[in-house]
């Protein structure tokens, strides 16, 4: 299969869910203001900022209650009561309301806007709020968090075409900073240390690295024009790089590369199709498991695990038509993923490493849950749930048991991202 074809066809997969392309039928404390901000008392505490006094509501507003000075989020509604600004002046907008000054805080699942792609969005694990961090036009999507959590990389086009330029925001969609400017770009992957992010792109579809502080032009890895490579994925020691390329023949291999490009490997080197015209098998969306022993992938639709230098493959699930990546447990021991259940809709199922007890954990008869993710403990499942008429949700559910799902936000869709703050 050509990989842009393919690549066109995944993109879709992990980030048009909520259109129904897959059928089945189908803040700072106080707003910067008294409380934890400048001088006016200890990140949001009630007293200290309060109504005009202890260290007065206004110099805690610091500069008109920027973000910046609103210190870790505080207390919402606690810093001094629409506060007298007193000596404050611009800061006093008071405590009040609490604003988003500082952003989001705390844990924070990240999503993509609306039934077809448009913003990124940060929602709170507990569903208590939602904060578009792009909000302008054209597409904003694939977004990822830095491996602190501090920033996130992702893709934006002014237009309507899911390739784009590859950005860099901090955590509150402030100081957004684009690193490529050729407008054919996609999914970005930190590397385990936070300085690079790596991406497919450009007039060939390469790899490409780029330091995460734009302090550099991208570096192309594989430099092939003749050939396509797509979906970068760092290892966790951050030496290697798995991708997808078509260099062999025409259906799709998983290699590995060094971190700097060389030694491009193919792990997977499965038979050549029997002619020009014949489809061939694919192999694509390689994840590392977390410990770096192993790599998981889709093989033909179907789930396959192999070592990471591609030997003792063992194919989980095949033909499950699995719709997005797999994602690992953090102790590398399971990996959750969809797959369709009764009526073709697509449910929420968790397999252990080595093939053993693959089991439904959701068993939804009215939606499809899909695009499943494993929270940081391994506790929690984050995932798409998209209705038979096509309205979409992030829900989250534990691992061990999805029967009771809890939906905190609408209308939101792609590949729900975990923060490292999270449990």
């Amino acid at each position: 299969m050509a990989l842009e074809g393919s690549r066109g066809a995944w993109l879709v997969a992990v980030s048009l869910i909520g259109a129904g392309i897959f059928g089945c039928s189908s803040s700072g404390s106080d707003d910067g203001s008294g409380g934890a901000s400048s001088t006016g008392g200890s990140s949001g505490s009630p007293g200290a900022g309060g109504a005009g006094t202890g260290g007065s509501g206004g110099s805690g507003g610091g500069s008109a209650g920027s973000p910046a000075s609103g210190g870790s989020g505080g207390i919402p509604g606690t810093g001094g009561g629409a506060g007298s600004p007193a000596t404050g002046g611009a800061g006093g907008a008071g405590g009040g309301s609490g604003g988003q000054g500082g952003g989001p805080t705390g844990c924070q699942i990240l999503a993509e806007l609306g039934g077809t792609i448009d913003d990124v969005v940060s929602v709170a694990a507990d569903g208590t709020g939602e904060l578009n961090l792009t909000n302008r036009a054209g597409v904003q999507h694939e977004g990822v968090w830095s491996p602190d959590g501090t920033r996130i990389a992702y893709v934006s086009n002014p237009g309507n075409d899911i390739r784009g330029d590859i950005h860099v925001m901090d955590a509150d969609g402030s100081n957004d900073t684009p690193l490529t400017t050729t407008g054919d770009n996609a999914r970005p992957s930190w590397s385990p240390d936070g300085t690079m992010i790596a991406f497919d792109g450009g007039a060939g579809n390469d790899i490409f690295m780029v330091p995460a502080d734009g302090s550099a032009s991208p570096t192309n890895l594989t430099n092939d024009a003749a050939v396509d490579q797509e979906n970068p994925q760092w290892s966790p020691d951050g030496t290697k790089i798995a991708y997808v390329s078509d260099a062999v023949d025409t259906d799709l291999e998983i290699f590995v590369m060094d971190s700097d490009g060389q030694n491009q490997t193919n792990l997977t080197n499965d038979p050549a199709p029997p002619c020009p015209t014949c489809s061939g098998i694919d192999d694509v969306a390689p994840v590392w498991s977390p410990d770096g022993t192993m790599i998981a992938f889709k093989r033909d639709e179907g789930l396959t695990v192999m070592g990471s230098d591609g030997m003792n493959r063992n194919e989980l699930q095949a033909g499950t038509d699995s719709e997005t990546a797999p994602s690992w447990s953090p102790d590398s021991a399971r990996l959750t993923f969809s797959r369709p259940e009764g009526l073709g809709r697509p449910q929420t199922w968790l397999i252990d490493a080595d093939g053993q007890n693959a089991t439904a954990v959701t068993a939804d008869s009215l939606a499809r849950i899909v695009n499943p993710q494993f929270s940081p403990d391994g506790q929690q499942i984050a995932a798409i749930r998209v209705t038979v008429a096509g309205t979409t949700g992030l829900v989250t559910f534990p691992a061990s048991d999805g029967s009771s799902l809890t939906t905190i936000a609408m209308d939101v869709t792609g590949i729900p991202r975990w923060s490292p703050s999270c449990p």
